[in-house]
């Protein structure tokens, strides 16, 4: 999710003035890669044991390089976006989704030596924009 830094203030009904992110670009995505009731992606369990065969495998292992295209295409997309803004936070945990982002990769827009970069100071849950909303405001 991309924000303006400069929210806009909003009066309600009581009179208080309050702080409103605007939102320049949002985008999820929820693609099925985990092992069910046994955690972690597909592609860690078949470098830990050997590449399952089942269908529902094979399904996590599409997915994940399809979620992987999704997000570089997402990121190539915002590209101007993302030049453009004075700070970038990412939560990225695990050295695979660290990849995703940063690569390397061909056409590569997040880079690890940027200076923008910044994690996020406090634990933040499932990023729905609901939840990136409440972290710009923790953060603001």
């Amino acid at each position: 999710m991309i924000v303006s830094l400069a929210p806009k203030l909003v009066k309600r009904p009581t009179g208080v003035e309050e702080r409103q992110a605007i939102v320049l670009a949002h985008k999820t995505f929820h693609r099925y890669t985990t092992r069910r009731k046994q955690g972690g992606a597909q592609s860690s369990n078949d470098s830990a044991k050997g590449a399952a065969h089942s269908a529902g495998a094979s399904i996590r292992r599409y997915n994940e390089a399809a979620l992987e295209t999704d997000i570089r295409s997402l990121l190539s997309e915002w590209k101007d976006l993302i030049n453009t803004s004075q700070l970038i936070f990412v939560r990225a945990t695990g050295s695979a989704n660290r990849r995703i982002l940063f690569g390397p990769y061909e056409g590569q827009v997040l880079r690890h030596s940027d200076a923008r970069n910044r994690g996020f100071p406090f634990s933040t849950r499932r990023a729905t924009q609901a939840e990136l909303m409440r972290a710009f405001v923790e953060l603001t």
